[in-house]
């Protein structure tokens, strides 16, 4: 189980599975990379919140395609609106379970039938989290609504985006010489004492980059910071304002907080 004292969790996917950060009401933190999500949720059972980066709430059927909270979060971002890709449907992440085209990294014959069966292609940004997408959405449909912790969908993107005063960031996260790394890192020391301190734990754990990277672990961080001052500072909103749910009963939203 968690350290004593951690209740806001962030999770973002990472090459290795999953990377969580998570924050008390002081300085408490603590980082725990699993190879399956169950593992990770377990492990901080005690939390108030999970926040995700990953898509929760999902259409049946059909092409890749942008949801309403995806359209706001790419209006919001503007110039990092790239960081939002399409959402896959239930109907293409059963058949990719079917075929395991994510354990062969069969991207051609995953496009091939996206586009024959469901007259769109999909994209190697969707293709590459297609598992953890099903994933997570196996999970949430097999929980009781009111179980806990809650877990919700971020954006990091969009998060940075609050956590600075409602401007987006204005490099990537990657690339540039490391300036959006360090755009992104210079915000989170406003919330947090010392995030490179966060950073030194995934290395102390013996995690290379290749297996969790920087901004895996920068991403992760942002969202429990969100979650931190979502449960200490009135509450969530969210994109959209009132988010719609899908067949299942599961929001098609993504969380943010306004420090």
């Amino acid at each position: 189980m968690s350290q004593s004292g951690i209740k806001y969790v962030g999770v973002d996917g990472c090459p290795a599975g999953w990377i969580g950060v998570g924050l008390g009401d002081g300085d408490e933190s603590e980082i725990k990379v699993c190879g399956k999500f169950e593992d990770l949720l377990t492990h901080f059972g005690d939390a108030c919140v999970i926040l995700v980066d990953m898509p929760i709430g999902l259409r049946e059927d059909g092409p890749l395609c942008y949801r309403a909270c995806d359209n706001e979060a790419r209006c919001l971002l503007r110039g990092r609106k790239g960081s939002v890709f399409q959402v896959p449907s239930r109907q293409y992440l059963d058949e990719a379970a079917r075929n395991s085209w994510w354990s062969h990294n069969d991207y051609d014959a995953a496009n091939k039938w996206s586009k024959r069966v469901l007259e769109g292609g999909i994209s190697k940004q969707a293709f590459g989290i297609t598992k953890k997408i099903r994933e997570i959405d196996k999970i949430l449909l097999s929980r009781d609504k009111d179980a806990s912790p809650k877990i919700r969908e971020v954006h990091p993107e969009v998060c940075f985006w609050a956590l600075n005063g409602e401007k987006s960031m204005s490099n990537p996260k990657k690339g540039n010489a490391g300036a959006g790394f360090r755009e992104r890192l210079q915000v989170a020391q406003r919330f947090v004492r010392n995030p490179k301190d966060i950073l030194k734990k995934v290395r102390d754990c013996g995690y290379l980059k290749n297996q969790v990277a920087d901004d895996d672990v920068l991403d992760a961080l942002a969202a429990a910071i969100t979650a931190q001052i979502g449960c200490q500072q009135g509450g969530f909103k969210t994109l959209p304002e009132n988010p719609p749910t899908d067949s299942k009963g599961l929001p098609m939203e993504m969380v943010y907080a306004i420090p």
